[in-house]
């Protein structure tokens, strides 16, 4: 019994193990497939997500003229108060190449291609606006790309898994970000054709940018700007009253359980009673 208790505690601490490891690594669905089966391949093409790219300008400039302490303090700073906006709109990191943050929406939580297209232009924005509090240095500006499309997605890797994403989608997104201007949002044809019903609505500001030219592409692009956002707001409103209205429903289903369970004893009270009283007479 000893032997196979402590066995079972082992393997209980193995897998606590396994799951914090893949938990801290990979999406939780997508952990909770590992999970159940570590050899499981894991790929799938999403039809419909939005991928977002930064880059600082003057980083390169910024990281020689201070010390590593203070760089690393920097970009954990940074990367830390970018993690809390992809947290709050559910958006998911898929890379970090230096000052470079790979993002995208809808993959591998879906949601409608419009839903996807502005949570992600709400984190650009919201990354833009956070900069002049992590940096006191004019020369370091973010530069944003977007754009919207089909990806494959899948775990890559054994020893350390990764969710990755691939396909002309991200390469074009990486693109708006390069073509892009610093602290600008800039947004791909098909991303702003999926913020149209939006746009419409007055939820996003939005400036042509006209026909560019974009390396490694046939043709030339339309392409925009994306300046202010006041769909952002709505939705925590919108959130933060259902949660209220969630918590209201809660407080007064507790508090007809608790009628309930009054109304219960008082007739269980009232009950033994008339038995008391009952049984008094019968004697």
């Amino acid at each position: 019994k000893d032997i196979i208790h402590e066995n079972t505690k082992q393997l209980s601490t193995q897998q606590e193990g396994k799951w914090a490891l893949l938990s801290s690594l990979l999406p939780l669905s997508i952990a909770k497939q590992l999970m159940n089966d570590d050899r499981k391949l894991i790929a799938q093409t999403y039809k419909d997500v939005t991928v977002l790219f930064t880059d600082i300008k003057g980083f390169t400039n910024f990281s020689r003229s201070i010390t590593p302490r203070k760089l690393v303090e920097f970009l954990n700073n940074m990367y830390s108060a970018f993690d809390d906006v992809l947290m709050d709109w559910e958006a998911y990191k898929v890379e970090i190449l230096g000052d470079a943050y790979f993002v995208v929406c809808g993959c591998p939580e879906e949601r409608s291609p419009t839903e996807n297209a502005a949570r992600a232009t709400e984190v650009a924005l919201i990354l833009q606006s956070l900069m002049p509090s992590l940096t006191d240095n004019t020369g370091m500006m973010m530069r944003v790309g977007l754009h919207s499309g089909s990806v494959v997605a899948g775990v890559v890797g054994r020893k350390d898994p990764r969710f990755h994403l691939f396909g002309h989608t991200v390469l074009f997104a990486n693109k708006m970000e390069s073509h892009g201007m610093p602290g600008k949002v800039h947004a791909s044809e098909a991303t702003f054709n999926r913020l149209t019903p939006l746009i419409h609505d007055k939820k996003f500001d939005v400036e042509a940018r006209g026909e560019i030219e974009v390396q490694g592409e046939e043709g030339l692009h339309k392409t925009y700007f994306i300046n202010k956002s006041n769909w952002g707001r709505e939705q925590k409103r919108s959130r933060l009253l259902k949660q209220q209205t969630e918590r209201n429903i809660s407080k007064t289903k507790k508090a007809r359980q608790s009628m309930n369970l009054g109304n219960m004893n008082r007739i269980e009270l009232s009950s033994a009673v008339l038995k008391e009283a009952n049984a008094a007479n019968s004697k």
